[in-house]
């Protein structure tokens, strides 16, 4: 899957925003992988904008990023938007 220009930046900008924000709360990747139920590799690929370990399941990573996010307490409406953006490219790809 590739995403066009538009959809990586939102991609590597969302994933950015969430590891600036796990850092904060001093989680590492184990903690937050823990907290949201999902593998290290699947935080890792959501932060570094690399969707490929997500084969088609394009909705179950929106729901892994929606609830990564809500459980750093950045569900707000840029957060959603970066995450429909990103996702409906990868719909596309």
């Amino acid at each position: 899957m590739k995403l066009s220009d538009s959809g990586f930046f939102s991609g590597f900008e969302l994933g950015m925003l969430l590891e600036n924000a796990r850092q904060i709360k001093g989680w590492t990747l184990s903690d937050a992988a823990l907290r949201i139920g999902v593998s290290e590799r699947h935080i890792n690929s959501i932060e570094t904008a690399d969707y490929s370990g997500f084969g088609n399941e394009v909705e179950m990573l929106k729901i892994k990023m929606r609830i990564y996010a809500k459980k750093l307490g950045m569900g707000n409406d840029k957060i959603h938007s970066l995450i429909d953006s990103t996702v409906s490219e990868l719909d596309r790809g």
